[in-house]
């Protein structure tokens, strides 16, 4: 048995190393400890298909925001004012439009305005389609560009992703330089409706859209998280060729 970050640098020394060991769940033993599991397999050798079902447990925080999760599409995020976020930057890139397939990257610069360090950050994807979490290709990373380890995949389900990364400097109050974190993924969208909810506000908001020529530019709506209401939004994007 090793700890995750001795999977996670042999996660980083090859591509190969990828595709052979998946992070899978947190599991809980008797004695309530709490162990964070990575499944190898690959041709001839180990098995693909996931734990059935009752061979790992989530705590009862996690089942609780599953709860809400069915309650609603978008569950509403608390946020406090420990955390600033200055900058938030969204880039869509349509890699495939038969098919739909979207790029998301999600720049988010964060401070801290408590005493106490930020070591972890908690992640969400939400998806219209059935995605596996290999399927996603997702990447974490710090304003180095150094991966940020997985440390915890509280859900793993077939429309919903959530997960926790270290960062490989706590974020404190006294840093001077610009601390960021990028989230980046593959997903096919539908109907070419695209929605994202963030529940944390921001100073500055920046969203950019990369799509074809032949396709026609973008329109974006506010949506009303109490009714449902959709309406097209006073802000529109600028084209640029």
């Amino acid at each position: 048995m090793e700890t995750p970050r001795t999977v996670e640098d042999l996660r980083e020394i090859s591509d190969q190393y990828k595709q052979i060991i998946k992070p899978l769940y947190d599991y809980t033993t008797k004695h309530s400890q709490k162990l964070f599991l990575y499944s190898a397999y690959g041709k001839g050798f180990g098995n693909p298909k996931l734990p059935i079902k009752g061979s790992y447990q989530m705590s009862s925080a996690v089942v609780g925001r599953n709860d809400e999760f069915k309650r609603s599409k978008r569950p509403r995020v608390t946020t406090t004012d420990n955390t600033i976020y200055p900058y938030l930057e969204v880039s869509i890139s349509i890699k495939n439009s038969k098919a739909l397939l979207v790029h998301y990257k999600r720049l988010y610069e964060i401070q801290n305005n408590s005493d106490e360090p930020i070591h972890e950050v908690i992640h969400g994807i939400a998806t219209d389609v059935e995605k596996t979490f290999d399927d996603l290709n997702i990447k974490v990373y710090d304003e180095e560009n150094k991966p940020l380890q997985i440390s915890s995949i509280p859900i793993d389900k077939p429309f919903q992703k959530e997960f926790t990364t270290l960062f490989n400097k706590p974020i404190i109050k006294s840093d001077k330089e610009r601390r960021c974190y990028v989230l980046e993924y593959d997903v096919e969208e539908q109907g070419k409706y695209f929605e994202n909810y963030f529940g944390t506000n921001c100073g500055r908001f920046v969203v950019t859209i990369e799509y074809p020529a032949y396709m026609s530019p973008p329109v974006v709506y506010e949506v009303n998280l109490e009714t449902d209401e959709v309406i097209k939004c006073k802000i529109q994007p600028t084209a640029k060729k």
